[in-house]
């Protein structure tokens, strides 16, 4: 926080951004691809929109979403020399949290489907609910999805020595729990050198996107460590990895494989509700990929997300801290121009991000890219 001048209720240290990301530019008449963002995921192409020095709330979110989609509902045909440019956008780079604030939904229910958390290990009733399309729109949130899914895996083994899907003070099971999350976190720490479930200081925890990867990569010691089942946390590595990869799915592949999982889920943990966002990828995963034209990998928050560590480096290290307009203009061109489409496409793509994807994953997917000696990859950035 710095010695500024603020307006209103304002504060320096929370800021509430809203970004966008160009991804494919195609020709309505040929349907060729006229340009494609070699990198969704990575922040040299993630454009600002506005920063609000605001605390996220639902209704901070809500308004967000009102005011942009107004924006893009105004939206009027562009005229150059190549000719008309239509434009189509998506609210999909948000989170779980987002998505329940603008759909004014709980977050123990689901905002697809209305399910609660009590009835997510029924899939029999599963089968009968009727989901609600209009929040097909906002995606799957994959980034998180490899988060909610690790964590999922690591509170059922915190409780595998009572099985009991809350941990109540009055019989003691609270203390094994701590306990055994205690064991669990030296295990990882010793054996795969992840910080594992640490509250960070001052938010949110050592759960990130890079932990989440390294614990479903490293499928089988983290079974070892946690007790959980190894199918289990491999099929759930399959389902992430299709989602992130980028690529055209096999609807209906992913959609039979995403039951089983579910009914392996169930056969084995019936003790352990299945939490919400692991829900909606098992149950409605397939409905809402088949909603968007474009692969869902494509459509994920990462850019965002990792755009929130730029804005910090710049506010700190690269603007002017003279007044309130300095530091916010300087911080809004560099965005600009570290995000500049004709700029980024002089990058060339890293190699040592470049992944190979797993056998079950290929046959999930329409599309894959090869690379010189035939084998299959993706980019991860």
């Amino acid at each position: 926080m710095y010695k500024q001048l603020t307006v209103g209720a304002s504060q320096d240290d929370t800021i509430f951004v809203t970004s966008l990301v160009p991804l494919r530019v195609v020709d309505n008449i040929t349907n060729e691809v006229v340009w494609q963002n070699p990198a969704c995921s990575s922040t040299r192409y993630c454009r600002p929109i506005r920063l609000q020095y605001v605390k996220e709330s639902v209704d901070i979110s809500k308004n967000e979403e009102k005011y942009i989609s107004d924006q893009i509902n105004s939206l009027a045909k562009f005229e150059c020399e190549f000719g008309t440019i239509n434009f189509i956008l998506q609210l999909t780079m948000i989170d779980g949290k987002v998505c329940n604030a603008i759909t004014e939904s709980s977050s123990m229910a689901c905002y697809v489907c209305g399910a609660k958390i009590s009835q997510m290990n029924d899939l029999a009733l599963m089968r009968t609910k009727i989901d609600d399309q209009s929040a097909y729109r906002y995606g799957l949130s994959t980034l998180h999805a490899y988060i909610r899914f690790f964590e999922c895996l690591l509170h059922i083994s915190y409780r595998m020595d009572f099985k009991v899907w809350k941990a109540s003070k009055k019989d003691g099971k609270d203390i094994l729990l701590k306990q055994k999350k205690l064991k669990i976190q030296n295990e990882f720490r010793s054996r795969l050198g992840l910080l594992v479930d640490m509250p960070k200081q001052g938010f949110g925890s050592s759960n990130d996107g890079n932990t989440a990867r390294r614990f479903f990569k490293n499928y089988k010691i983290s079974a070892e460590i946690t007790g959980v089942s190894e199918d289990l946390i491999y099929h759930f590595y399959v389902i992430l990895q299709c989602l992130s990869s980028g690529e055209n799915i096999n609807i209906d592949k992913f959609e039979v494989y995403c039951w089983e999982t579910a009914k392996l889920y169930t056969n084995l943990y019936s003790w352990y509700y299945m939490p919400p966002s692991v829900h909606k990828i098992l149950i409605h995963g397939s409905s809402i990929i088949k909603s968007f034209v474009l692969p869902i990998g494509i459509l994920s928050e990462e850019a965002q997300e990792s755009r929130n560590k730029d804005i910090k480096r710049y506010r700190e290290s690269y603007s002017r801290k003279s007044s309130r307009i300095n530091i916010n203009t300087d911080i809004f061109q560099r965005l600009l121009l570290s995000s500049d489409p004709l700029i980024s496409s002089f990058r060339k793509v890293d190699k040592h991000n470049i992944k190979k994807l797993l056998p079950e994953v290929e046959d999930l997917l329409l599309d894959i890219n090869y690379c010189s000696d035939g084998e299959p990859e993706y980019i991860s950035e």
